[in-house]
């Protein structure tokens, strides 16, 4: 990354969980004016990335250059097995709080009570 944005620059990394389906991808383009691939379905296949410079006056505010936005796959998907659901459950959730700087969790209806199993 250093290479693509050159030099010692500040970057927040923000990465979003939920279950499959509940719009992440939908949520951070809307935020933030991303371009991840959005559709019925699994759509995200394990952890897509966009680097995104901050505007120049809210650098000093923010005390950031970057935003580094990760967008997850969707988690319990049901065309993955019982077994491999729950450990690539846990290995996204993993990498998307221990990358994060903050992390959303993104719920909808019920999915509350899956989404807190996982963490």
């Amino acid at each position: 990354l250093a290479l693509i944005i050159g030099g010692q620059k500040k970057i927040f990394v923000l990465s979003i969980l939920g279950t499959q389906s509940t719009g992440k991808s939908t949520l951070l383009n809307t935020m933030f004016g991303a371009n991840f691939p959005v559709s019925s379905g699994r759509c995200t296949r394990g952890i897509f990335m966009q680097l995104i410079p901050i505007e120049e006056k809210f650098r000093e505010s923010l005390r950031y250059d970057y935003l580094v936005i990760l967008d997850t796959e969707g988690l319990r998907a049901p065309e993955l097995s019982v077994n491999s659901v729950h450990r690539r459950d846990n290995e996204l959730a993993t990498i998307a709080v221990g990358l994060g700087d903050v992390t959303l969790v993104n719920m909808f209806g019920e999915g509350h009570n899956e989404v807190q199993d996982i963490l």
